[in-house]
């Protein structure tokens, strides 16, 4: 595995550090450290903790990518297009206020532009992971998500957690659904995520991660984040949706679950592999 690596400050260099570490001991690979032309003093001090935290893990000092100029989002979205990469890691920038009114969120920008998968590295979450939850959708790229969150859960021995949520929508103009949000009714009956659910049930288990089941119903991003910080996962995983048919929607889901989620957060790209 290639990854493209970046944090802005030494704290947050030191958690990007340690999920890149957690990886690189499972998923022998390389780790390229993103550095921004002219940056301050406090970002080439992050960048020389993630060169001097990574090299034992990656087995060799990871060099660095040093661009020519740019807000960051473009200058890694370039790069991971560029550089063949199979997995961004980053921390959020910490924009506020009018900055992050002018430019948004870094991480957002990011997950839109680039097409491989993309690790948010907050403080909430620890490497290597114990329990993943991961999101499952009615769409196709969620079973790849499903694929990415089993091999990390078969890797690290951690527990892994299947969660659909029913729409808030579907929910006011249906009623009530009868199974009430219990996912063994839910999985008996022929709703059309009750399948979906049975075939990301039936691919964990292929990999070696079985998984248990649950369900919320809700307005979708709400419930997912909710979820995540009710549960204690250490790692949310979400897919982006730009393959299907109905993208515009899922993408808006995407981008909220992003900016909010408590917890570290790997978003499943169209170039999904890691292994």
């Amino acid at each position: 595995m290639k990854a493209l690596v970046y944090a802005n400050r030494p704290d947050r260099a030191r958690q990007v550090a340690s999920w890149v570490s957690a990886l690189a001991g499972k998923i022998p690979g390389e780790a390229v450290i993103q550095v921004m032309a002219g940056a301050p003093a406090v970002e080439l001090e992050a960048a020389r903790i993630l060169a001097a935290e990574l090299a034992p893990a990656t087995g060799a000092p990871p060099r660095q990518a040093t661009s020519p100029g740019g807000s960051p989002e473009e200058v890694i979205a370039a790069q991971a297009a560029e550089g063949d990469y199979g997995l961004v890691v980053l921390a959020p920038a910490g924009r506020r206020g009018f900055i992050r009114l002018f430019y948004g969120s870094m991480v957002a920008h990011v997950v839109r532009r680039v097409s491989t998968s993309v690790l948010i590295v907050r403080s909430v979450g620890q490497a290597p992971p114990r329990k993943i939850l991961v999101c499952v959708s009615g769409s196709r790229h969620s079973l790849t998500s499903v694929t990415v969150a089993a091999q990390l859960a078969g890797l690290f021995g951690a527990e892994l957690t299947l969660l659909t949520v029913l729409s808030q929508v579907s929910v006011d103009l249906a009623g009530r659904e009868p199974f009430g949000g219990d996912p063994d009714t839910l999985l008996e009956t022929n709703h059309p995520l009750a399948g979906h659910l049975r075939v990301a049930g039936e691919l964990a288990e292929r990999m070696g991660a079985r998984a248990t089941v649950r369900v919320r119903q809700g307005l979708i991003a709400e419930e997912i984040v909710e979820e995540a910080t009710r549960s204690g996962a250490d790692l949310l995983v979400v897919g982006t949706h730009r393959a299907e048919d109905f993208d515009t929607v899922y993408d808006d889901i995407t981008d909220q679950i992003v900016q909010s989620s408590p917890v570290s957060t790997l978003v499943v790209g169209l170039r999904a592999a890691l292994l």
